[in-house]
């Protein structure tokens, strides 16, 4: 899925973004599971609040991309520290 956004990061202009196919990621989920692969076990989406703004929503979507494909998924949003000043000079 492409927002029209310039990524935050450095990509290779050459690399084609992954499509956006909840239904394949439900196959793939599938297919695991059949293989013996525990998909039943929760897992922890971590967030940052304060990263970047509507960072906790951001986290949503995830989730529920992941909900979606039939993993279990749950958040746990944690505080970003404050910045320190490693330009000061000790006084």
């Amino acid at each position: 899925m492409r927002t029209g956004a310039q990524p935050l990061t450095r990509s290779d202009p050459r690399t084609a973004p992954w499509p956006y196919d909840p239904e394949r990621a439900r196959r793939l989920v599938a297919e695991a599971r059949a293989d013996g692969v525990r998909t039943d076990t929760t897992l922890t989406r971590i967030g940052r609040n304060g990263i970047y703004p509507k960072a906790a929503e951001a986290t949503e979507v995830v989730q529920d991309g992941l909900l979606k494909a039939g993993l279990k998924v749950r958040i746990r949003m944690l505080d970003v520290s404050p910045p320190r000043n490693t330009s000061a000079s000790p006084g």
